[in-house]
């Protein structure tokens, strides 16, 4: 675990706010931590990286990664594949689901109602893994808070 990672830990675990509060100051800091990190590494990018749309998704990949191994990091890492992999179907679901309700009846609608569909049943299995793993049995009660609230509940 990085030393910058350790003191914002430490920092928040001496913090005496209310667990809501640490919970959307960890959120937090774990994006301005995956943005930092994003941003040095794109800094270093010599060379064309291919498709924007390609870009994208490896970014929101690499987003949602650093996130999670900020909010987690004593988790193995095929535990925090697993939850990257439930926090990325989780985003693609919002969107697709928040994009049905925009688009007009038929042939698109139902062909992104099919894979919003798929999504919802990708992330059932990956939030039915992390429950069969007693992932949550070895987290802190704040990180086991982050999951049920940020990871595990249905989407709004």
């Amino acid at each position: 675990m990085s030393v910058f990672v350790e003191t914002l830990w430490a920092r928040t675990e001496m913090n005496e706010n209310s667990l809501e509060t640490q919970i959307e100051e960890l959120l937090q800091q774990a994006s301005e931590y995956a943005t930092q990190s994003i941003a040095s590494m794109v800094e270093q990018l010599e060379e064309d990286y291919g498709t924007p749309n390609k870009l994208f998704y490896d970014y929101v990949r690499l987003m949602h990664g650093l996130e999670v191994h900020f909010l987690f990091p004593t988790l193995s890492e095929s535990d925090r594949d697993l939850m990257v992999a439930l926090l990325s179907a989780r985003s693609a679901m919002v969107m697709g689901m928040s994009k049905v309700v925009a688009v007009a009846p038929g042939e698109a609608r139902q062909e992104l109602e099919a894979v919003t569909t798929h999504l919802k049943n990708r992330y059932a299995d990956l939030k039915g893994q992390i429950q069969g793993h007693r992932l949550l049995e070895r987290l802190t009660s704040l990180q086991r808070r982050i999951i049920e609230e940020r990871f595990l509940a249905p989407p709004n």
